[in-house]
């Protein structure tokens, strides 16, 4: 399908399909771009601080959502902090469902992260980190530390995640909730901001939204409060 011809009556997302294929074969464009793509992105999230300094980067206007938004404008994830999706309602297999889960870790289990650096598996992940924000421009003693820190939240996180063996049981993870309730769990978080922006609908106190971890959102929520923005 990617190296065919598009149709006028194609739907638009298959010509770009076909554009990303054409540039992921064309090796010499992306070699003179080199990482400047990657600049251009995190220019329009406000800058990496790591990379920046922290002299060039202002907290005061940050905020976690808006990069959120950023992130899902220019094609990357969101689901970072949290996992945002809509998925088919396993109890009324007629409809679709708002999900919102625990976050989605960069190691493939949280059980990674109890060893902390002494893990071999942490200490390259840490490296990968410390590498990549070096290659971009940061100073690596402020790197190693910066990175080291990010670690350290991501490790928090991991430990508010329930194990895989607590989930297998389904039905412990289907909490239907509306956007009041979710907002008693966790009062700092801009729902309302949170849903519509990234799902791209208004959503109101009529919609279910399944909520599969609970106390993982009020852990977040007190986390987020004595975390500093960098």
């Amino acid at each position: 399908m990617v190296e065919s011809k598009g149709t006028p009556e194609e739907p638009e997302f298959f010509d770009s399909m076909r554009n990303m294929y054409r540039s992921c074969l064309n090796l010499t464009a992306i070699e003179k771009a080199g990482d400047t793509p990657l600049h251009l992105a995190l220019k329009r999230f406000g800058g990496w601080p790591v990379v920046v300094g922290s002299q060039n980067w202002n907290e005061t206007n940050f905020d976690w959502i808006d990069t959120l938004i950023k992130f899902r404008e220019l094609g990357f994830t969101h689901d970072i902090l949290m996992d945002l999706s809509v998925t088919p309602d396993f109890r009324n297999n007629t409809r679709h469902i708002i999900d919102l889960d625990q976050t989605s870790l960069g190691m493939p289990d949280r059980n990674y992260y109890n060893n902390g650096l002494n893990d071999s598996s942490v200490a390259a992940y840490y490296k990968l980190m410390v590498d990549s924000a070096v290659f971009l421009g940061a100073n690596r003693t402020v790197a190693e530390k910066e990175m080291l820190d990010a670690l350290q939240f991501e490790t928090t996180l991991a430990a508010y995640c329930l194990p895989r063996e607590e989930r297998r049981n389904m039905s412990s993870l289907y909490n239907k909730m509306n956007i009041q309730q979710i907002q008693k769990l966790a009062p700092n978080i801009h729902w309302e901001k949170y849903f519509n922006s990234l799902l791209g609908i208004k959503i109101t106190d009529n919609d279910d939204i399944i909520v599969n971890v609970p106390k993982f959102l009020t852990q977040l929520d007190q986390l987020l409060q004595t975390t500093d923005k960098k």
